[in-house]
């Protein structure tokens, strides 16, 4: 499963695995658990913690409050990609990309029919012909 994770509209990490963490309740500690138990999670590389959204309030610090979402692998790929060269991803940003990026496939599409139909009926009217 892959999995973006989400700050408001900005793509902040992106990973396979999530590692979540909770307070120890007697000295307030993070120690590592499992996601029933969880108040966040950390980051793939390790060094940033985030209120998981959903989950229970920290109560000692303060934590940013991230969202986590399914991707397919092939979106996976590019956040990771563009997270690695220090690229802000923005949900917003990303989805109107993809709606262009999708009208131009479209576009390429609808061209590509219409040629086929004009070979189509070249190939009817040599066909008749004979």
């Amino acid at each position: 499963m892959f999995l973006k994770i989400v700050k408001g509209t900005t793509i902040v990490d992106a990973t396979d695995t999530l590692n979540y963490v909770r307070e120890n309740p007697r000295n307030k500690a993070l120690i590592s658990c499992e996601a029933i138990l969880a108040n966040g999670i950390v980051s793939t590389d390790g060094t940033t913690i985030w209120h998981l959204e959903g989950c229970p309030k920290f109560t000692k610090g303060s934590y940013e409050t991230v969202k986590v979402e399914e991707v397919c692998e092939d979106e996976y790929n590019s956040i990771r990609e563009a997270l690695k060269t220090g690229e802000t991803v923005d949900e917003e940003v990303r989805a109107q990309l993809t709606t262009t990026e999708m009208m131009e496939k479209l576009d390429l599409v609808m061209k590509q029919n219409e040629e086929l139909k004009a070979e189509v009926s070249e190939l009817k009217q040599k066909l008749a012909a004979k």
